[in-house]
C-alpha cells in the first residue's frame, strides 16, 4: 500500500494472482507502485535493514523464514516506476504432505 501511495501513476494497482503447476503452487503480488533500486532489492531480506523512517525491518525477513521453513521460496522482480511483484512459491508435494500432516492430527 505505501508503495503504490508513492507512486506517480495514476492506476495504482495491488494484483494477487495464483497458479498451480505440476510442481509448484504459485502466488503472484504485484504493484504498480515507485518500484525499488538494485541496492534495496539486494538488502530487501536482510534482517533490521528498512528504507522506511518508523520501519524496523523485521517485517520480510520474517516472511521469508517462514516461507523456506515450510519447504518454499519468494522471489522479487522491481523496476524503478514500474512496480514491484513478489513470487511465492511452494512445492505441491511439501504442501501436501503438510496437509495430510494436519488431518490425521484432527482425527
Amino acid at each position: 500500500m505505501e508503495a503504490i501511495d508513492e507512486s506517480f501513476s495514476h492506476s495504482r494497482m495491488i494484483t494477487i494472482s495464483t497458479e498451480v503447476n505440476a510442481e509448484n503452487a504459485i502466488i503472484r503480488i504485484s504493484d504498480s507502485g515507485c518500484g525499488m533500486s538494485n541496492d534495496v532489492l539486494k538488502n530487501l531480506f536482510i534482517p533490521f535493514y528498512s528504507t522506511k523512517e518508523k520501519g524496523t525491518g523485521i517485517g520480510l525477513s520474517m516472511c521469508k523464514k517462514i516461507i523456506e521453513e515450510n519447504g518454499g521460496s519468494i522471489y522479487v522482480e522491481s523496476m524503478i516506476q514500474k512496480g514491484t511483484t513478489f513470487t511465492i512459491m511452494f512445492p505441491l508435494q511439501t504442501f501436501a504432505h503438510q496437509v495430510k500432516s494436519l488431518s490425521e492430527r484432527n482425527l
